[in-house]
């Protein structure tokens, strides 16, 4: 059986070669998921524990167990205690902590001891600890004196001396001295150790960037630092006491993590932290709440890869289907031989199986490599289609990826076998009988396929819209909502739902066609439209498959566009402008003392208590000399105003601005439809009263405000100041009406006229808005400032957030994605379009014999050819980019499902570039003239007489 299937596969090796390749690529496709979503999350996680390291200053990959000793009630010492919790802890961090341990130490510390200098008894006593660290003596060097010797050798009379060291900053502190000699006592008991104390050396750290320091030296200060014998010998056998603290510190190499270590790592924490408070300790590890935070966003971009994947992959089902199906009908005479000569069903369908597992196996193998070359591929991506030299992703194939593999292998498998079961059971009666029949209704017309899965695309877009509400209204977070399976595939249902429906409707205009001039008709048009009608399923399959193609890639397209600009809007509409600084105002007090806060500005908005001065305003026209800078002007931004109507309700956490109107038109970025106008006009309406002001929909709704309606508006100590409602808009440049709706920060908005503002109230400072010309040099803007003396305790430079953002792993991975579902569908349509005509053609070779027998020129053929070609796959390409463009319209604002309520300000608006509509409209009209050209030299090929005993046989 196997060498039978192997001579059908070499009969027929370009058919087999050509599913080889789908089944292939169904594999890769599959297998990239969870290869590029661990490499991206995994650059995801270390970018976080990088930047939290250079913010705080903490190394991130440590851990810390710690606390009082307790002893255990069935511990028969404290001692024995000790050694077994010690065992217990090290064994749990190893298991726990699944990357390697870079240092390990264990911290001993006796506090609250009462120590006395041995020379000076009458001096008082001084409150002291001891400690051992192990490890600490390996890595300080002295700075005074010498290291500690462990042993009690040393006897000043009948007590034995221990040596220890000091930290230098105890040494300075004059606490304890270098040299000197210490009696120690017990806490509140008083009685004395039967130990001496002697410093022999003031230490510091002999290489402050090892990550030992990570639990810094400084932490013993005020100790005598000992070795781990003495001190446990010393407080732990021969003198129990109370007030042991051990402390367990390791630190692991965080560069060495991925995303299949976080959430092992993060579960291991959540437990023993539970465990280790029932014996007193607790568990610190600083990067807990990375873990947690990383874990949120490893769900949300694996729900948008899964999203951006499923359409990708469907049309790989496809193209195997159809690929299966054209090898199934060139082979059906051959079937129905061998069920006339005695096979069995269950003989014929096992050849086929035999094949689609020997493609399966090949696609198991050779899937993965690629899928991890295509990840590479795309861990260069900086936008869609765009690729750069960047660090390369940390990528491997794991157990994981053959999960996936297998899976989509099987998935192939049985896509492969759906058309040979049914052709395994025809006989040579039954052959010859379908083929007199004609074409009858395909079954997914019977049973309305097409408007059910319209149906189910239009419930995906109603639970769309009710997820995005429920997170908006309540505040969640998007990843705690489950997410309706349905979401995953809507945007595909609809595109093959539409298909279908497009398939149903345009036989009719076929039909049209045809009548409208069946008496004008040259033979070529009339043959051409009289194929196309009697087609039957294999050329609607084809079709519908080009029009997934084409949709997939114009969806994805778009879907990059419309991610991308967004996350530059999102960016811009935050910040405002160009570029916001806030500058650090003097103040002048009433005895003429000019006060500079050295640590820094105050917050926008703050102003001096009575008394103590007021602020004196730099001079402005600096900024707008500033080199780049086309245009600034003063904005005045509290965040924590409030007010009351005129004699009613008052209201809190409201964002008041203070702006110039027609300067900042010119310098504020806002969109232009997110107001019911465009938003000049509302700046044209507070220009027409100094005390005209704008208010946000929630206050107008909070407070049943209505334009006219007069308010007071106040911030801290300023007078309560009297305005007129002017206009009332849901987004302003700056204001997000999601960010604290349940938060601490400004949840309403009030837009008033800065001089009228200045003009009731104290001056305070303000922040600069600026517009920037297009080829502004970053380094040349901040040089001047520098330069201009300009202390800025607040910089916010658009252009320069928007290539950190750009760099985010998160937008990379979507970029990757999409631009590899924008290529491998337009490559895959390509391939199943050439393959189709390819085997088309050769099925036809009777036919255009006897054309061209009964005097067709080949010319005519090659017209009639071409105008099928036009009838078919030109208008599924048609249909592929109105059906694509209209899916954009409609489930491009799904990916919104993994965004938080005040992530998706302003609202997502659908992007298409001219640009990409054109490279598909290129590589479809290359694909269409050289699949028009390949058949054409096919034709050129066929004799006349072949065709003719073709026929006879």
């Amino acid at each position: 059986m196997l060498l039978f299937v192997l001579r059908k596969m070499a009969a027929n090796k370009w058919m087999v070669a050509s599913l080889l390749i789908g089944v292939i690529l169904a594999v890769a496709m599959v297998t990239t998921i969870p290869i590029y979503s661990s490499g991206i999350l995994t650059r995801l996680l270390l970018r976080d524990l990088q930047l939290y390291q250079e913010n705080s200053g903490i190394y991130p990959g440590s851990v810390e167990v710690g606390g009082y000793m307790t002893l255990d009630p069935e511990a028969e010492s404290i001692l024995g205690w000790y050694d077994e919790l010690d065992e217990v802890v090290d064994r749990e961090i190893r298991r726990g902590v699944v990357v390697p341990l870079l240092t390990e130490s264990r911290i001993v510390e006796q506090n609250f001891l009462r120590a006395f200098p041995v020379d000076r008894p009458e001096d008082d006593a001084l409150a002291a600890s001891v400690v051992s660290v192990e490890g600490l003596f390996e890595r300080v060097e002295p700075a005074i004196g010498s290291l500690p010797v462990a042993g009690d050798e040393l006897r000043d009379g009948e007590t034995a001396v221990l040596e220890a060291v000091i930290t230098r900053e105890t040494a300075a502190g004059g606490r304890l001295s270098y040299g000197q000699t210490y009696n120690m006592y017990a806490p509140r008991t008083e009685e004395p150790l039967p130990y001496r104390i002697r410093v022999v050396g003031v230490v510091d750290e002999a290489d402050p960037s090892d990550v030992f320091w990570t639990f810094p030296l400084r932490r013993q200060n005020d100790a005598l630092i000992m070795h781990a014998e003495d001190v446990t010998r010393m407080v732990v056998t021969d003198n129990p006491l109370r007030n042991l603290e051990v402390t367990w510190a390791y630190t692991y190499d965080y560069q060495q993590m991925s995303s299949e270590h976080a959430a092992p790592m993060f579960d291991f924490v959540e437990d023993y932290t539970q465990q280790a408070r029932r014996v007193g300790l607790s568990v610190r590890l600083p990067a807990q709440r990375i873990l947690e935070e990383y874990m949120i966003r490893e769900r949300a971009l694996t729900m948008t890869l899964w999203v951006l994947q499923v359409p990708l992959l469907l049309m790989l089902a496809f193209y195997l289907f159809m690929v299966s199906q054209v090898l199934i009908d060139h082979e059906r005479n051959e079937i129905a031989l061998m069920k006339s000569r005695g096979a069995q069903v269950g003989q014929v369908f096992m050849t086929y199986v035999i094949l689609g597992v020997l493609l399966s196996v090949a696609g198991i193998v050779v899937g993965p490599i690629l899928g991890l070359w295509i990840c590479q591929v795309l861990g260069a991506s900086s936008g869609f289609l765009e690729f750069v030299q960047r660090k390369a992703l940390r990528l491997e194939i794991t157990g994981r990826t053959y999960i996936y593999g297998v899976s989509a292998a099987l998935v192939a498998l049985m896509t492969i076998l759906i058309p040979a079961l049914q052709a395994s059971r025809t006989t040579i009666v039954h052959h010859k009988q379908r083929l007199s029949r004609g074409r009858r209704r395909p079954i997914w017309q019977i049973l309305y396929l097409d408007v059910v899965l319209v149906a189910i695309a239009a419930y995906g877009l109603y639970r769309f819209r009710a997820r995005a509400e429920l997170v908006e209204l309540a505040n969640l977070e998007a990843a705690e909502l489950a997410l309706d399976p349905v979401l995953l595939f809507v945007s595909t249902i609809f595109v093959v739902g539409l298909g279908l429906l497009f398939l149903r409707i345009y036989p009719f205009f076929v039909r049209l066609l045809y009548r409208a001039g069946s008496r004008r008709w040259s033979p070529a048009i009339f043959a051409s439209l009289i194929q196309v009608g009697r087609g039957g399923g294999k050329d609607q399959f084809l079709m519908l498959f080009i029009i997934l193609s084409i949709s997939i890639g114009v969806y994805n397209a778009d879907a990059a566009r419309t991610l991308n600009q967004n996350v530059e809007e999102r960016l811009r509409y935050n910040i405002g402008a160009d570029v916001v600084l806030q500058e650090n105002w003097r103040q002048i007090t009433d005895s003429g003392t000019v006060v500079v806060d050295g640590g820094g500005a105050p917050p926008p908005g703050f102003a001096p208590e009575e008394g103590e001065g007021r602020y004196q305003e730099p001079p402005f026209r600096r900024f707008q000399e500033l080199p780049g800078v086309a245009m600034a002007t003063p904005v005045f931004y509290e965040p924590e105003a409030s007010g009351r109507e005129f004699g009613g309700d008052s209201f809190s956490r409201v964002a008041l601005f203070g702006i110039q109107a027609r300067e900042f038109g010119e310098i504020g970025w806002f969109r232009s439809d997110l107001l019911p106008t465009h938003w000049y006009h509302y700046l044209n309406l507070l220009s027409e009263s100094p005390a005209a002001a704008l208010i946000s929909r929630g206050l107008a709704e909070e407070s049943d405000l209505e334009p006219g309606d007069p308010i007071y508006l106040t911030w801290r100590d300023q007078p309560a100041t009297l305005y007129y409602v002017y206009g009332i808009v849901d987004y302003w440049p700056g204001y997000n009406p999601y960010e604290a709706r349940f938060g601490t920060g400004a949840r309403h908005l009030a837009v008033v006229n800065l001089n009228y503002l200045q003009a009731t109230s104290a001056l305070e400072p303000y922040e600069v808005w600026m517009r920037l010309e297009p080829d502004t040099d970053s380094a040349a803007l901040y040089e001047a400032i520098e330069d201009n003396g300009i202390d800025a305790v607040r910089f916010l430079d658009a252009r320069q957030e928007l290539i950190r953002e750009r760099n985010d792993p998160m937008l990379q991975g979507t970029n990757g994605t999409l631009s590899l579902g924008f290529l491998v569908s337009l490559g895959v349509c390509f391939v199943g379009f050439l393959l189709y005509w390819t085997f088309s053609i050769r099925e036809r070779t009777l036919q255009f014999g006897l054309f061209r027998a009964m005097g067709m020129s080949r010319s005519g053929i090659v017209t009639m050819l071409g105008l099928e070609q036009l009838f078919i796959s030109g208008a599924a390409v048609a249909a592929g980019f109105g059906i694509g463009r209209i899916a954009s319209d409609l489930f491009v604002p799904l990916l919104q499902v993994v965004r938080n309520a005040e992530d998706t300000v302003p609202p997502l608006r659908v992007i298409s570039l001219f640009e990409d509509q054109l490279r598909i409209t290129v590589f479809v009209t290359v694909m269409l003239l050289l699949g028009f050209a390949i058949l054409s030299v096919f034709l050129f090929r066929i004799r006349i007489h072949q065709a003719v005993k073709l026929g006879e046989e």
